[in-house]
């Protein structure tokens, strides 16, 4: 990644930090024991704060990547219809497994991940139980990065995403297939 791939004024998303503007492409030390190098200045744009990417972040956890636009966002909602996720029992792998999702940014897997952990928390309220707070922890978050993004993207309120991909999702008839965002409280 060189500082040309992305310019200032852009809006893109930076892993689970969300949708940022590059505020700035700037070379500087953020520490004495550091030689200067090229800076991403990101702004989030939910929150406000500033990030500092270094532009050669090619082997970081998280990348930056531009946003998706309006057609692969309906186009990655169309890809999972009538797919699921499994549950997976044993929870060290599960968890790392969700996080590995998480860190690759918004995909399909993104979405059935919280699809199928949404499933699971409303079948263990029903139960009277609770998800671990690992699971809510990443469906939190998950859900964060794709309401951000979709909201942003297609112009809706932040309320209305979930809404927005269960209608889609459900276009078939077949509404009891995503049981899991049957109530859209989180």
């Amino acid at each position: 990644m060189n500082a040309k791939m992305f310019s200032i004024g852009q809006n893109v998303v930076y892993g689970i930090h969300g949708v940022c503007v590059i505020e700035d492409i700037r070379n500087t030390s953020l520490s004495s024991m550091m030689p200067p190098q090229n800076y991403y200045v990101l702004k989030q744009i939910k929150r406000g704060s500033v990030i500092y990417v270094p532009c050669s972040n090619e082997s970081g956890r998280y990348k930056i990547r531009g946003l998706l636009s309006e057609n692969e966002i309906y186009a990655m909602i169309e890809a999972i219809k009538g797919d699921r996720m499994e549950w997976n029992v044993n929870r060290k792998e599960r968890t790392a497994a969700f996080r590995d999702i998480l860190s690759q940014g918004l995909s399909e897997d993104l979405l059935l991940m919280m699809l199928c952990i949404r499933e699971r928390k409303n079948e263990f309220t029903d139960a009277k139980k609770k998800l671990s707070g690992a699971d809510n922890d990443i469906l939190t978050s998950a859900e964060n990065l794709v309401i951000q993004e979709f909201a942003f993207v297609l112009g809706i309120d932040e309320d209305d995403v979930l809404s927005f991909i269960m209608e889609r999702l459900t276009d078939t008839g077949d509404e009891s297939s995503y049981v899991g965002y049957e109530t859209l409280d989180a």
